[in-house]
C-alpha cells in the first residue's frame, strides 16, 4: 500500500512540475511574439 502512495505523489509531481513548465513556455512565446510585433509596428 504504502508503494502505492509513493507512486502517487511521484506521479502527481511529475504531471505538475510539466504542466507549471508548458505554462512558462507558452507565456514566454507568447511575450516574444508580442515583442517582435510591436517592434514590427514602431520601426
Amino acid at each position: 500500500m504504502l508503494d502505492w502512495v509513493i507512486l502517487l505523489i511521484l506521479v502527481l509531481s511529475i504531471v505538475r512540475s510539466a504542466f507549471k513548465g508548458f505554462v512558462r513556455e507558452v507565456l514566454g512565446l507568447i511575450t516574444v511574439l508580442a515583442g517582435a510585433l510591436l517592434a514590427s509596428w514602431s520601426y
